[in-house]
Parts: structure tokens; C-alpha cells; sequence
């Protein structure tokens, strides 16, 4: 284990290396100048430039231009400081054939960490995810996500919000920007409704996704349109439990893990996958918290991780 003063510095290193970039899901870090953060529904249409056009009711629209400083991945293991930044345990599956139209699940919010460890900076991220990476991770340009989160991240600034649950809507767009959707706070046991679904029809030149994080207590949803363009190809989809600058297994949430149900899937061509046909994959790339993968016979998807566990 590292020393106090190890830690110390580890914890410094991270925090320093905060200042300007900001952690997303997905496992990249994004300039802060290059994250947008929303409070109302907005669309997002990405022209083949790599322009993107920004719309809001009743608001002029924003023009981005590609962000000049290009996402940068955080090694996975930092070991000589003695944390690590991942995607830790994930359901995976991809049909590069047909692709996809829509994914939703449903989970609740679990108990919260009981450390955000040194500095306060560790995060976790529990989020179902559609990609057109073709199930590789790390080679997707864009991800449309539905994320609960813990902690600090590029969409959650706040230090008064980094100790609560926030539920919100995603989207990294494919021209090196981020885009923060309304957070709503929850709290434990909310039952969460992450959907992303293709209201387009490419066929037509409309290839237009509709993500929309629900919290079923209250009903209150975070929204976003974005219009990918007809080169991008949704063709992944994802479970996954992603852990920012963790350095203990305290910073995971208390309990066993949490479990996606109600996983519905449909195929580019506007068929529902039946569950039993579902490829879900597993994978597995940190376990010194018993972090894993189990698949149950109803359908249903359980991330696995022990925050009891001492490493």
C-alpha cells in the first residue's frame, strides 16, 4: 500500500491534472472549454465539417466549431500513484450487420460510496450506452449515455453536488466537445430509465437519436436530439460501472452491485432483440474489489463490486 505522503502527492497530481481536464464516462478527459453544459432540452446537429449546430427553444442557435484540443484517455492504471481511472466491469454486445435503433434499461440508485478518497476526486459512473465503435472499446468517435453519477465530473462542477447521486443525459459528439444535459439530484432506491432511441431515418438523411434519462419518482427527465450525420453507425451497446481516480474499493457504492433490468434492444431495422438473443459479452478489467459481470435467465444484467472489500 502507499505511504500517507504518497497519497498525498497521488492525490495532488490528480487534482493539478483536474484543473483544465475534466473527466467524462467513456474514460477520456475533455478540455473544460470544450464541455457545454444545459439546463433545458437542446438538439445537437453535426455537420460533416465537424461543425455542430446547437438549438434551443426560443434561443439563438450556438455554433461550435471542432474543440483545438483533442481528448486525451487517462492511463487505466496509474500504478505508481496508485489509482486508477476505467471502465471497470461492463455487458457489452455489437451487430455491425444491422446496428441499432434503440436501448433502454432500467436500475436504482444504490447506497452512496462510503469515500470519495484523497482530495475528494474519486467518481463512479453507472450508465447504459450506445456507440459506433463496433463493440471495441476505446474506438468509438461519439457515445449517447444516460449516466448516474457519484462524484466530480466534466458535467457535474459543483462541489455541493459531488456528494449526491446526479442523474443526466450525456453526449460526446464526435468533433472532440462534450455535452451536459439537465442533472437532476436522486437518491438511493429511485428507479432510473436510461433510453437512447433513433427518432431519423437514415434512409432519408436523418440519422436523429433521442436520449432521455427519467426518474420514475418524480418523472423528471434529462433530454437531448442529436442529429450523428449518415457516416456515423450506432453498432454497440453497453452495462457498464466506470470508476474515476479510485484509489480504495470505498469509493465504490455500498451493497454487491447493481442490476440493469427491463434491457430492451432493437436492431437497425426496427426489431426487438429477444433477451435470450441478446450476445451480451463480459468484461472484466479491474477485480481487487470483486467487481464482475452476471448474466440472470430473465434478461436481466448485474455489475458486480464489494466496497467492503480491503486491497
Amino acid at each position: 500500500s502507499l505511504s500517507v505522503t504518497a497519497v498525498a502527492q497521488s492525490a495532488s497530481s490528480a487534482a493539478h491534472e483536474s484543473d483544465e481536464w475534466l473527466p467524462m464516462p467513456g474514460g477520456l478527459l475533455f478540455h473544460r472549454s470544450c464541455i457545454h453544459h444545459h439546463s433545458e432540452h437542446f438538439s445537437s446537429t453535426l455537420l460533416p465539417n465537424g461543425t455542430e449546430i446547437i438549438s434551443k427553444a426560443g434561443q439563438p442557435d450556438e455554433v461550435h466549431h471542432p474543440c483545438p484540443f483533442s481528448p486525451r484517455r487517462r492511463q487505466g492504471l496509474a500504478s505508481s500513484l496508485g489509482y486508477y481511472s476505467d471502465w471497470v466491469a461492463y455487458a457489452s454486445t455489437a451487430d455491425t450487420t444491422r446496428g441499432y435503433s434503440s436501448l433502454s434499461s432500467t436500475w436504482k440508485v444504490p447506497p452512496a460510496p462510503k469515500s470519495r478518497g484523497p482530495a475528494g476526486l474519486s467518481s463512479i459512473y453507472i450508465f447504459n450506452g450506445l456507440e459506433d465503435g463496433s463493440g471495441h472499446w476505446g474506438t468509438a468517435s461519439l457515445i449517447l449515455q444516460p449516466v448516474l453519477s457519484y462524484g466530480k465530473s466534466g458535467c457535474v462542477l459543483d462541489p455541493l453536488n459531488w456528494g449526491r447521486w446526479n442523474f443526466l443525459s450525456f453526449l460526446v459528439s464526435g468533433n472532440g466537445r462534450a455535452h451536459c444535459g439537465k442533472r437532476i439530484g436522486v437518491r438511493e432506491g429511485d428507479e432510473l430509465v436510461g433510453s437512447m432511441s433513433r427518432v431519423g431515418s437514415p434512409s432519408s438523411g436523418n440519422n436523429t437519436w433521442l436520449t432521455t434519462s427519467t426518474v420514475s419518482r418524480t418523472n423528471e427527465s434529462s433530454t437531448y436530439q442529436s442529429d450523428l450525420g449518415n457516416d456515423k453507425n450506432i453498432d454497440a451497446a453497453y452495462l457498464t460501472i466506470e470508476a474515476m481516480i479510485l484509489y480504495s474499493c470505498e469509493a465504490y457504492p455500498r451493497g454487491n452491485g447493481t442490476t440493469f433490468t427491463e434491457n430492451i434492444l432493437v436492431d437497425g431495422r426496427e426489431n426487438v432483440v429477444p433477451s435470450e438473443r441478446i450476445k451480451w459479452e463480459p468484461n472484466v478489467k479491474h477485480s481487487e474489489c470483486s467487481q464482475g459481470v452476471r448474466f440472470l435467465e430473465n434478461g436481466d444484467v448485474s455489475l458486480l463490486y464489494d466496497a467492503s472489500t480491503t486491497y
